[in-house]
């Protein structure tokens, strides 16, 4: 819901649980790669403070995605 109000290249996945947040990005990188979205995605994930343990676990998860579609993450 937050999502409508940023611009067309940038996500917010704060607050998502991890299986809507592994929805929501693989159904935009399926756009961005049918020519639907530009071809830069901006991704917010937050740092994991309200993770188990302090670890980012959506951070984590969209940085090993990019890697295995061979899309610069940085």
């Amino acid at each position: 819901r937050f999502n409508k109000y940023l611009d067309s290249d940038v996500m917010d996945l704060h607050y998502l649980p991890k299986s809507v947040a592994e929805t929501v990005l693989e159904k935009r990188m399926k756009e961005i790669r049918n020519g639907l979205r530009p071809n830069v995605l901006y991704v917010c994930t937050g740092v994991g403070n309200g993770s188990r343990n302090g670890v980012p676990i959506i951070k984590n998860y969209v940085i090993e995605k990019a890697e295995l579609e061979g899309i610069d993450c940085t």
